[in-house]
């Protein structure tokens, strides 16, 4: 009987080893699995933080990018500006330069003594501006370049940026005074202009 008993004992105590090793691997089981989801969770969270930091310097970068081009645009328009009202100045103060005359011709209304007066011009505007209200002077010489005086001109209507007309006494586009003397060669410039705004 004590044979039994030692038997019973040691079958209790293997027993007994099992449920503990059964119970602490389930333990350990359990503890991986929360190991487990923890860690799916912390990871899931950080993908997510990763995301919004990821957009956040997207939209930065895109804020960043449409500011430098808003910037660029700016400093485009204010040299274009800048180009436009030194033009403006230049047009008020040195006309001249922005026409080219061609195409002129003179009359002699003298009988007795000579008088010259010019008859019609091709007028081209160079300038980026319609003018009106242009006048100028015709420069009178001598074929030794001898100056014997100046008459002025002025141009009715309006002279639309880059276009030519053509002006004549004949028909009220010119108006041009005369003046006395034989002169073979005349130069003509204009020396105002209003701009249309």
């Amino acid at each position: 009987m004590t044979r039994w008993k030692a038997a019973i004992v040691l079958l209790m105590v293997a027993t007994t080893a099992c449920g503990a090793d059964e119970e602490r691997a389930h333990e350990v089981e359990l503890a991986a699995a929360a190991a487990y989801e923890k860690g799916k969770t912390e990871a899931t969270e950080s993908l997510r933080k990763a995301s919004e930091d990821a957009e956040r310097a997207a939209t930065a970068a895109a804020a960043s990018q449409e500011q430098e081009a808003e910037q660029r645009a700016g400093a485009v328009r204010q040299e274009a500006d800048d180009r436009i009202q030194k033009e403006k100045v230049a047009l008020r103060r040195t006309p001249a330069r922005f026409f080219e005359i061609t195409e002129t011709s003179f009359h002699d209304k003298g009988i007795v003594n000579s008088y010259r007066q010019l008859l019609q011009a091709t007028v081209l505007n160079k300038s980026h501006f319609a003018v009106t209200d242009v006048s100028g002077d015709v420069v009178w010489s001598m074929d030794d370049g001898t100056s014997i005086g100046s008459t002025t001109f002025a141009l009715a209507g309006s002279l639309p940026a880059g276009e030519t007309k053509v002006y004549r006494i004949g028909d009220g586009t010119l108006t041009a005074g005369t003046i006395q003397g034989a002169a073979t060669k005349w130069k003509v410039r204009v020396t105002h202009v209003e701009i249309v705004e």
